[in-house]
C-alpha cells in the first residue's frame, strides 16, 4: 500500500498508530473475554488461572508489538483506548466472578478492578525486560496463585 493510500484512511501518523493500538488491545480483550466466558461456573482459583493464562498468552503472542505499542500509547492518546477496553474487560470479569462455584463477592467492580490491574503490571514488566520463557512461566504460576488467594480471601464461601 502506498503512503498516499494510507493517508486516505488515516489523516496522520498518530491516528494510524491509535488504530493499530486499538486493534492490538482488542485482540487481548477478546482473549480475556473468551477466558471469562469459558471459566463461568468454575472455582475462583480456576477463574484466576484462566484469566492469567489467557492474558499472558495474548500479550506474548507478539512481544515486540506489545513493547512497541506500549511505548507509543501515550503519544496517540492511548489512555482513552485503554480505559474503554479495560472497562469492557472488567465487565467480563464481573460476569465471570458472579458465577463462581465456591465464592460470592460483595463488590464485583472492586474485585474485577484489582484482578485486571494486578495482572497487567507483572506482565508488562516481563515484556519490558524481555524475560525468558521459563521466567514468564514462573510468573504466570505465581500470579495465578496470588489472584486465587486474593479471590478466596475477599470472597465469602458459598453454602
Amino acid at each position: 500500500m502506498s503512503v498516499g493510500s494510507l493517508y486516505q484512511y488515516y489523516p496522520n501518523k498518530q491516528s494510524l498508530l491509535a488504530a493499530v493500538l486499538e486493534e492490538y488491545l482488542g485482540r487481548i480483550l477478546h482473549a480475556v473475554e473468551g477466558a471469562c466466558r469459558d471459566a463461568k461456573g468454575l472455582t475462583a482459583a480456576a477463574m484466576a488461572e484462566s484469566l492469567v493464562r489467557a492474558f499472558i498468552k495474548a500479550k506474548f503472542a507478539n512481544p515486540d508489538a506489545s513493547r512497541a505499542l506500549h511505548a507509543v500509547a501515550s503519544e496517540v492518546q492511548g489512555e482513552a483506548i485503554v480505559a474503554r477496553l479495560t472497562h469492557r474487560s472488567q465487565v467480563a470479569l464481573c460476569d465471570m466472578l458472579a458465577t463462581a462455584s465456591d465464592r460470592e463477592f460483595s463488590n464485583l467492580a472492586a474485585v474485577s478492578f484489582v484482578l485486571s490491574t494486578t495482572t497487567s503490571g507483572p506482565v508488562q514488566a516481563l515484556l519490558m525486560t524481555k524475560a525468558a520463557k521459563d521466567a514468564v512461566d514462573q510468573v504466570e504460576s505465581h500470579l495465578a496463585l496470588m489472584l486465587a488467594s486474593y479471590l478466596n480471601t475477599v470472597g465469602a464461601a458459598k453454602a
